[in-house]
């Protein structure tokens, strides 16, 4: 019982923070919707709690950073939570560290964002399940 809890928590958290994000970048629903390629009521019924899969929320959080830079990155943040830093430089093996080292030299020296594969990193994983926000 306590495992369901903590499922609904958590996707009802992505819901949430998908929301929060949208309204902190001022990113309007239709302007998403139209970059991302989906319909506005989709959008609506994420923020809502509705179901959708992974993809297509991977899908609109491409899209709203094209809309609004650092958006993507404000939302796995919060999503993370606060000690998501501490927990990653702590895990990550020294040649990985190096990396992110140089990805934030990079990112600093170049003022903005910048893109390198995923593999680089983390490897390339991506879980392409679905969730729902409400049960």
């Amino acid at each position: 019982m306590s495992e369901n809890i903590t499922q609904i928590y958590t996707v009802n958290k992505i819901c949430y923070i998908f929301d929060m994000t949208l309204r902190h970048f001022h990113i309007k629903a239709v302007d998403l919707s139209e970059r991302a390629g989906v319909s506005n009521s989709l959008i609506s019924s994420i923020r809502n709690g509705k179901p959708t899969t992974t993809d297509t929320l991977e899908k609109l959080l491409d899209a709203m950073e094209e809309l609004a830079p650092g958006s993507k990155g404000y939302f796995y943040g919060q999503l993370a939570g606060p000690d998501y830093l501490d927990e990653m430089i702590n895990a990550l093996p020294n040649e990985q560290l190096a990396v992110l080292i140089d990805l934030v030299a990079d990112r600093l020296r170049s003022g903005g964002n910048i893109k390198r594969p995923q593999e680089t990193l983390i490897g390339s994983v991506h879980d392409h399940s679905s969730f729902t926000c409400r049960p």
